[in-house]
């Protein structure tokens, strides 16, 4: 027998042939699962990249066509002024007689007006010499140093652009509008008037949203000067930066200076931080202005880091889970790991494809939705396929009167109404602004026209809003397979415009009437008010012996002139007691809105400023204006002559009706005050003469 050792023979610890199969079998399933691992890891960072640029390239697509709509309204607002032949008289006397008292001190209610009603931060007249002859508020030396160099750079169109006063530290979007000694184009201008709008109302507040909190997303509103970039906004990363911060246009990283330099798309570099970024890049259309898109790509690749260090952990965790003899725990746990991450991602792609292909306003799908359902459309061979297109009428009128809430109400109603009126393979799709488009699969032009009827019948029906309620609507129908879809929308489109065309006078119609008829049913005005007025107004066109064109205008004038009342609240038409003084100055502002709504009729331009005069008075206290004497139009005096009469005999909410002589009397009192003199004579002798007409 063997002497018992102390010592460990080792080649008697060897592994059978079996058990050291365990070794290549592991090997293999690590290096497995690492390369699906590296392949997982590049697969969802190409899905994540692709999913943030057509996020980012949604959202600057949008904020593209929000900056240029403001542009547009910023250049609509001032045509205002241009076409008004009226001001354009003022200021071309005013530029030539600064000092008269009477002009400038219209001048100034005029800029003051226009300066509140548009929400400008200043309005500004001046010469051709730079020099500042009205300014509804105070001017600073920069704002001064601006408008001398463009009175001498030989400017002889409407300019708008971003400046920043550094003496008074912020900056303005200004709209330089030059005006000529007459209506000739081609002699120079005289003086030119100067809005400035604050891009903090709402041209910057729009560039710093974002649809989703995110930690890095910026926009970026930039353009070139010279050999530089100058960022017009204010920088997430850096404070009070806006017109002032510059970086140079060379860089082959920088998002801003590949956007200077042409290029537009996605683009991945460095920001002016010198950080990696994902950005998207387009042009402003009509402008020198880019727009950058961007997000820092720690915050992009942030999660798919952390399933990185999942995946590692997890090949770790195996490892010793097989030593351990543990792998069926690892397996498990990692399915459950997998699966809820699946259906995360899932349920995340579902959210961003839902708010790709959706309107955010209506809930129904957008235009890029629409696009790809009309590809499938057009290659497939499912005939009839029939189109309507729909656009909302008075949006614009609606959003002027009322404000943008109103007119999103409008256009979510017209929504439902649309969801209501089609099937439920019907595909409606918020086309632009104020169009709708319906894709209407198998589908005669016939049966469309039904579904047309009805969306129509159902804007008739209903009673919420207080503009007259309808949408002009086209159809075509795809009836062979040789039609091109774009074309069957093409004539959908023509016939809608066709329609709306034929239509306008009466919805125009509609729009006055239903406005009339609410100040009727409000019992603000009594009936008969406006016939009255009008009778009484034919008596005095003939003792003036007035023109039938002034007749029909100052009859126009008695329908029109309170108008704007109807935008009114009821419980203000229809109080009892007197007004406070917080609810007068609501009551008067219905001149100003009568003004817009009149004016946006083009057959009604010409009796606007009579619905907006109406209330001024002869000693120059009236509103809105402050005009006074002959600065207010005679049939305007005329007018306001007969509603004070017609107003004291009659009962309204807020006071008892007065004898005709009575108010005949105050007439006479009020003549050289509130009224003309000369016409309170004629006007009294006309009412005299109808009063005996009326009851002998």
């Amino acid at each position: 027998m063997k002497k018992p050792t102390n010592t460990i023979d080792f080649s008697q610890l060897s592994l059978p042939a079996r058990q050291w199969l365990f070794i290549p079998v592991f090997l293999l399933l690590a290096v497995s699962i690492i390369g699906c691992g590296y392949l997982y890891y590049n697969n969802q960072k190409r899905k994540i990249r692709q999913n943030i640029a057509d996020n980012l390239t949604a959202i600057i697509d949008s904020k593209v066509r929000e900056i240029t709509q403001w542009r547009k309204e910023q250049l609509i607002d001032v045509s205002a002024v241009i076409n008004n032949p009226f001001i354009m008289d003022r200021l071309r006397q005013f530029v030539s007689l600064p000092d008269d008292p009477l002009l400038a001190k219209y001048i100034s209610a005029w800029i003051s007006f226009t300066r509140k009603n548009y929400g400008y931060d200043n309005v500004i007249i001046c010469n051709m010499s730079g020099r500042i002859l009205a300014s509804a508020a105070p001017v600073g030396n920069s704002v001064k140093n601006k408008l001398r160099s463009y009175a001498t750079s030989g400017a002889h169109e409407v300019n708008a652009e971003l400046v920043r006063y550094e003496d008074e530290g912020r900056v303005c979007y200004d709209v330089f509008i030059p005006f000529r000694a007459s209506g000739d184009a081609y002699l120079p201008p005289v003086g030119f008037v100067v809005t400035q709008a604050d891009p903090e109302k709402y041209l910057y507040p729009l560039l710093q949203s974002w649809p989703s909190p995110s930690a890095t997303a910026e926009t970026l509103l930039i353009k070139r000067d010279g050999q530089d970039i100058v960022y017009l906004n204010n920088l997430r990363h850096r404070q009070d930066t806006a017109m002032k911060f510059k970086l140079p246009v060379l860089s082959k990283e920088l998002p801003a200076a590949m956007a200077v330099r042409g290029y537009s798309g996605v683009f991945e570099g460095k920001d002016y931080r010198g950080t990696k970024v994902m950005s998207v890049i387009k042009p402003v259309p009509e402008s020198a202005w880019y727009i950058v898109a961007k997000v820092d790509n720690s915050e992009i690749y942030a999660p798919l880091r952390y399933e990185a260090w999942a995946v590692s952990g997890a090949t770790l965790l195996m490892i010793f889970l097989s030593v351990l003899g543990m792998l069926l725990v690892w397996y498990r746990q990692r399915l459950i790991l997998a699966a809820h991450h699946y259906h995360l991602q899932k349920k995340t792609e579902e959210q961003i494809r839902y708010a790709g292909f959706h309107d955010s306003l209506t809930g129904l799908y957008n235009r890029a939705y629409f696009e790809e359902e009309l590809t499938r459309f057009s290659a497939s061979r499912e005939l009839p396929v029939s189109v309507v297109m729909g656009d909302v009428n008075n949006l614009k009128l609606t959003n002027d009167i009322f404000g943008h809430s109103e007119g999103d109400r409008l256009l979510k109603a017209l929504a439902g109404i649309i969801q209501s009126s089609c099937r439920e393979d019907d595909i409606i799709a918020r086309w632009g602004g104020d169009e709708y488009i319906i894709l209407l699969p198998n589908t005669s032009l016939g049966q469309a026209e039904i579904i047309v009827n009805r969306i129509r019948n159902l804007c008739t029906e209903s009673k919420s809003f207080l503009l007259h309620f309808s949408i002009s609507l086209g159809t075509a129908a795809r009836e062979t397979s040789d039609q091109k879809m774009e074309d069957v929308i093409r004539i959908a489109e023509e016939k809608m415009y066709n329609i709306k065309v034929l239509e306008s006078k009466d919805n125009r119609e509609n729009v006055i009437n239903s406005m009339l008829g609410r100040l009727a049913r409000s019992g603000y005005e009594t009936s008969g008010h406006i016939e009255r007025m009008q009778k009484i107004a034919v008596i005095v066109a003939r003792k003036m012996g007035l023109p039938g064109r002034q007749v029909d205008e100052l009859e126009l004038y008695a329908a029109l002139h309170d108008i704007g009342k109807a935008a009114m609240r009821d419980d203000l038409l229809s109080k009892p007691d007197k007004l406070t003084p917080e609810e007068w100055d609501k009551m008067k502002y219905h001149t100003e809105i009568g003004y817009r709504i009149v004016h946006s009729f083009p057959e009604l331009n010409h009796a606007a400023d009579a619905v907006l005069y109406h209330h001024e008075r002869w000693d120059g206290a009236g509103y809105p204006m402050g005009l006074k004497t002959e600065q207010i139009p005679l049939l305007v005096r005329l007018l306001s002559i007969i509603e004070a009469y017609d107003v004291m005999t009659h009962e309204r909410p807020y006071k008892k009706a007065v004898p005709p002589v009575e108010a005949l009397e105050e007439l006479r009192r009020q003549a050289g005050k509130q009224f003309d003199p000369r016409l309170v004579t004629i006007c009294a002798s006309a009412i005299e003469e109808y009063q005996n007409q009326n009851n002998p």
